[in-house]
C-alpha cells in the first residue's frame, strides 16, 4: 500500500512539474511574440506618419518600447501538445499613439533633435483636453503546438 501511495505521489509531482515547465515555456514565448508583434506595429505607425525624419522614427519606436510593459493575462495548456496564451501590454492606446506620430510627422527636420514625445503628450492634453495615460490593452492571443522535438511553436 505504501509503495502504491509513493508511486502515486511521484507521478503527481512529475505531472505537475511537467505542466509548470510547459506553462513557463509558453509564457516566455508568448511575451517575446507579443513584444515582436508590438514592435512591428509601432514601426509601421512610425513609417506611415513620420516620413520626414529617420531620427524621429527611431525616437518614436524607442519611446514606445521604453513606455510599454508586457504581461501574461492567461495561459491554458489544452493538452500536452497545445497551449494558448493571452498577453496584455500597458502602453498608450492606439488613438493616442496615432496623435503622437501625427504631431511628430509635422516637426520641421531642422528641429527634430529638440522634439520630445513627452512634450507631444502635453500638447495632446492641451489641445484635446484628454488625459494621456498608459492603459492595459490586449496585445494578442497566441496559440502554440509542440513539435516532435518537444519545442513549442507558434501557430501562424
Amino acid at each position: 500500500m505504501n509503495k502504491i501511495l509513493s508511486l502515486f505521489a511521484v507521478l503527481s509531482v512529475l505531472v505537475l512539474s511537467s505542466c509548470t515547465s510547459n506553462e513557463s515555456q509558453v509564457k516566455k514565448l508568448a511575451l517575446a511574440d507579443a513584444e515582436t508583434q508590438f514592435n512591428e506595429l509601432i514601426q509601421k505607425e512610425a513609417d506611415e506618419y513620420i516620413t520626414q525624419s529617420e531620427f524621429l522614427k527611431n525616437a518614436y519606436v524607442s519611446y514606445m518600447k521604453k513606455n510599454s510593459e508586457f504581461e501574461i493575462d492567461e495561459v491554458t495548456i489544452q493538452n500536452e501538445n497545445l497551449a494558448v496564451a493571452a498577453v496584455k501590454v500597458t502602453t498608450y492606446p492606439p488613438v493616442q499613439r496615432k496623435l503622437m506620430v501625427k504631431i511628430a510627422g509635422t516637426v520641421n527636420p531642422s528641429r527634430e533633435r529638440q522634439f520630445n514625445f513627452g512634450n507631444a503628450i502635453q500638447l495632446i492634453r492641451e489641445q484635446t483636453g484628454q488625459t494621456v495615460t498608459s492603459e492595459k490593452i490586449p496585445a494578442g492571443v497566441f496559440k502554440y503546438h509542440k513539435n516532435s522535438k518537444g519545442d513549442w511553436l507558434l501557430e501562424k
